[in-house]
């Protein structure tokens, strides 16, 4: 006797294998074709948990796919997406791992391209740039490097010089440019001295 059977599901568009003990999982019509398989084919044990192994990976990879397609994502960001789209966590930890091999990911790209994205929005300091990050969810390692990777570009330099010169367009007090400058993350030294440099620069 067979341990399980694929059968039609609710839709068209959709097929279920369906074991004696009332276990299932979902087949999408696609992947009925691409696995070759057809309705009230049977199935042995072996052959049920094998396809469910396969086909939860195939949607799991699919949609990480779809995912960072739109934009960039941190491993630990795109597995916990993964999770909360329903889907099995260690699938989705299974998946997130594959695409870090295949460099589809890279915690340490993302939070380098994370950084110049916000840099040009809202130019902030180091300090803020790491709490926004681990927010993402980046590990303590990857963001040191991102930002070390960054700082040598002079990105630090470029970015408190922009803030300066949004902030000075609101024609804050040299008191309230200074706090406002210090609560984006930049530290009070880095900030007089771009001060300095704008003055001199002026004054030229």
């Amino acid at each position: 006797m067979a341990y399980a059977t694929i059968i039609r599901g609710d839709t068209r568009q959709s097929y279920i294998a369906l074991a004696l003990d009332g276990s299932s999982f979902f087949i999408p019509i696609s992947l009925l074709k691409n696995f070759s398989l057809k309705e009230h084919q049977q199935l042995s044990e072996t052959d049920f948990l094998a396809l469910k192994e396969k086909v939860l990976y195939k949607i799991t990879y699919d949609k990480a796919i779809s995912l960072i397609a739109r934009r960039d994502h941190g491993k630990k960001e795109l597995m916990m997406k993964l999770i909360q789209k329903g889907l099995d966590k260690e699938m989705s930890r299974k998946v997130t791992d594959v695409l870090v091999e295949k460099n589809l990911i890279d915690d340490v790209k993302f939070a380098y391209q994370y950084i110049i994205s916000r840099q040009r929005k809202n130019p902030e300091g180091v300090s803020v740039l790491k709490m926004r990050l681990k927010e993402k969810m980046i590990s303590s390692v990857d963001i040191e490097r991102a930002l070390s990777q960054w700082l040598e570009d002079d990105g630090s330099k470029a970015s408190i010089l922009i803030a300066i010169k949004k902030l000075q367009r609101k024609n804050l007090s040299s008191e309230k440019l200074l706090l406002s400058m210090m609560k984006k993350g930049f530290s009070k030294k880095d900030i007089l001295e771009a001060l300095n440099s704008l003055e001199n620069t002026d004054a030229e």
